[in-house]
């Protein structure tokens, strides 16, 4: 018998906090809804990571937005993404594994309120926003999406885009930042 999200959370609450970052609401079903999630991730200096066969992708100092989605399993995927050490499957694998780069929040919302191709096209239109690495993240894309990666060097339009993120309808199930590890215990 399933007991609500309690089911998913320790593995993936684990993982969170152990690259720094804690939820201030997750959702409580069971199992754990499809998503359409961005990974945020920060970029505190200079960096170059080679991401497969696609390319050596070199960043600035910044933040780098990741939109993805997890049909089923999506608890697990999200906890794959939180792993140091892992097989190289996606394109994101690449940058989670950099020891340069680390996590700084993760949104989710339910698939079937809001498509990721949809949603990178709303994150490009968000002042200083670029797509970081053609190609990126778009292997099964339908769209022809240029990138499923995008990058803000700028911290005022990243903390737009943070805010417009966390305002827009429908509103994300999943919030977790390195932020809100300051307000909790």
């Amino acid at each position: 018998m399933s007991t609500g999200y309690r089911d998913w959370q320790p593995g993936l609450l684990r993982a969170l906090r152990h690259r720094g970052v804690c939820c201030w609401q997750m959702p409580d079903a069971s199992p754990f809804p499809p998503l359409t999630y961005i990974l945020i991730l920060e970029v505190p200096v200079a960096t170059a990571v080679q991401v497969g066969r696609l390319t050596e992708a070199k960043f600035g100092p910044g933040w780098l937005y990741y939109v993805g989605s997890a049909k089923r399993a999506g608890a697990h995927r999200l906890r794959r993404h939180l792993e140091s050490r892992k097989k190289m499957h996606w394109h994101i694998d690449y940058l989670t594994t950099s020891p340069d780069l680390r996590f700084w929040a993760i949104l989710g919302w339910q698939s079937s309120e809001q498509s990721e191709c949809g949603l990178v096209a709303e994150l490009a239109g968000q002042k200083g926003s670029r797509f970081a690495v053609p190609g990126f993240g778009t292997g099964d894309c339908t769209s022809r999406c240029v990138s499923h990666l995008l990058g803000f060097s700028d911290t005022s339009a990243h903390r737009h885009a943070w805010n417009w993120l966390l305002s827009r309808e429908p509103e994300p199930l999943l919030r977790c930042s390195r932020e809100a590890c300051a307000d909790s215990p």
